[in-house]
């Protein structure tokens, strides 16, 4: 891991607040609690298969680290730079620091935030709730003392906002690989075509659709349902792709008389890329 200096900024805009609950020991000054002990304190952790965070901070300097069992601990500071151990503590010498317990998967949600926007977006609360769902929210979202950790719209730890909050919404980057969201389409349609006669409705998807979705047009052949599988043109770009099969799949599953939301695709229901597809119900506030 590269060896960084741990920068100066004004505000902790990566590093997200964590639940309550969570801390094994927080705001622990290094003045009184020398390195070498929570050094040792650690390592002890680590040997017993501790996994969570540690939150350093000195005056505007901070570095998040993630422990998981069985592995180093890895660190980040402003801009999702990574950071090692020693380079905190050199920039550090006198650092506060917290130890919270979270299980792993928390822990690797919140390593995945270490990119996020200098600016995370606000959300009206309860309305909010409804948009969170839709959008499959993975993330942190902090009102006050209120903290929830969030995974496909929904929480799963934490504490929810409460009526009238404003809270902030530190969402998880999505990453748009096209291998990934190609085979979920092609799971998706090969699922339809199980319900649907895809081989006969896909030519009349593709013609009634296709001057909004030029993608579509047979004879430019960019997205095509072909010997029970798709074809596409990687020149076809992820935000055609995406809204060129979505209508094509509402399209023929209406013809075939199936609703979407009884389509029978499992896991499918949890990507992002289902939100597009599904009304979402607008769920219960808290």
């Amino acid at each position: 891991m590269t060896q960084l200096r741990v920068s100066d900024p004004p505000l902790f805009p990566n590093r997200p607040p964590l639940p309550n609950g969570t801390s094994v020991y927080q705001n622990l000054s290094t003045d009184h609690y020398p390195w070498t002990e929570v050094n040792s304190d650690l390592q002890a952790r680590q040997v017993q298969g501790f996994s969570g965070v540690v939150d350093l901070w000195q005056g505007p300097r901070w570095a998040r680290y993630v422990a998981l069992p069985g592995q180093p601990l890895v660190g980040y500071t402003t801009g999702g730079q990574e950071v090692s151990w020693d380079a905190g503590l050199q920039a550090m010498p006198r650092a506060q620091v917290t130890v919270a317990a979270l299980p792993a998967e928390q822990c690797q949600l919140l390593w995945n935030l270490r990119g996020v926007a200098d600016a995370p977006g606000r959300v009206p609360w309860p309305a909010g709730r409804a948009q969170l769902q839709a959008a499959r929210f993975t993330g942190v979202l902090a009102a006050g003392p209120r903290v929830s950790l969030w995974q496909a719209g929904a929480p799963v730890a934490g504490e929810a906002p409460a009526a009238g909050d404003d809270p902030v919404a530190f969402m998880v980057p999505v990453v748009e690989n096209r291998d990934d969201i190609l085979a979920f389409w092609q799971e998706v349609y090969g699922r339809a075509a199980q319900q649907v006669p895809m081989a006969d409705l896909w030519p009349l998807a593709a013609n009634t659709l296709m001057n909004t979705y030029p993608a579509l047009d047979p004879f430019g052949m960019e997205i095509v349902w072909q010997g029970g599988a798709l074809n596409v043109d990687p020149d076809v770009t992820i935000p055609e792709l995406r809204e060129a099969l979505a209508a094509a799949l509402q399209f023929v599953l209406s013809r075939g008389a199936v609703r979407i939301s009884d389509l029978p695709i499992g896991h499918l229901r949890d990507r992002a890329e289902w939100a597009h597809l599904e009304p979402q119900p607008a769920g219960r506030a808290e």
